[in-house]
């Protein structure tokens, strides 16, 4: 009797149960709001038009010659003037970080869109305009002009020796802290050699070659 009524019990559960699935399911879930998409730009965006904004992006400037290095990048943006300004900026930049690199290869530092705009190196040339395109549609088009000038150049070559300077120093540490725990590591081997009689010379040896070694490898790796 008592097995029934349990039996009932869980049959009137799973029975509530499948009632309340079934009325969420029919339910459904409430319809998301739409998202509004963004829209394009203005003129339609062609794959031709997009190739072509893409030649004008990649195409690179060289540096003028004459004392100091001075030379213009272009941006480009499809409707926005601003996007383009970003974009010559940006450009000038990478323009100067593979200057950097090829005359001062040394220097691990590259300079920032910040402190070349700041020492006047990177600078917006003119104001944003519009650029047709071979097909005849237009483009944002802005300038930003870049002068390697006499004084950030001798800036850059203090950086290198600087660098340099510190490499320098560094490796003379690293080289007194070596010295410095050999001639621990000796002392003390000699030392615990004599207070035990040569008993446990072998070990005291390899423990004293784990010791240079370990410190070996840790200043290698600083």
């Amino acid at each position: 009797m008592r097995s029934s009524f349990w039996l009932c019990l869980i049959a009137l559960g799973v029975s509530i149960g499948a009632i309340r699935v079934s009325n969420s399911l029919a339910r459904g879930e409430p319809e998301r709001p739409a998202v509004a998409q963004p829209q394009g730009p203005k003129g339609k965006v062609t794959k031709k038009r997009l190739r072509a904004l893409e030649r004008l992006r990649q195409a690179t400037s060289a540096p003028a010659p004459g004392p100091d290095p001075a030379w213009v990048v272009d941006g480009y943006d499809l409707e926005d003037p601003q996007a383009a300004q970003d974009a010559a900026l940006r450009k000038a930049q990478e323009s100067v970080e593979k200057y950097v690199r090829e005359h001062y290869p040394t220097l691990n530092r590259a300079p920032s869109l910040e402190e070349l705009v700041k020492a006047k190196v990177v600078q917006v040339e003119g104001t944003p305009g519009t650029r047709k395109l071979d097909n005849g549609e237009e483009v944002q088009e802005a300038h930003a002009k870049v002068e390697m000038t006499r004084n950030y150049r001798e800036g850059l070559q203090r950086l290198v020796l600087q660098q340099h300077t510190r490499q320098r120093q560094w490796f003379a540490a690293r080289g007194l802290a070596g010295l410095v725990a050999l001639l621990l590591v000796c002392a003390g081997y000699l030392r615990l050699d004599e207070a035990t009689r040569g008993y446990y010379t072998r070990l005291l040896r390899l423990a004293a070659l784990g010791v240079l070694v370990g410190v070996g490898v840790g200043l290698w790796l600083l």
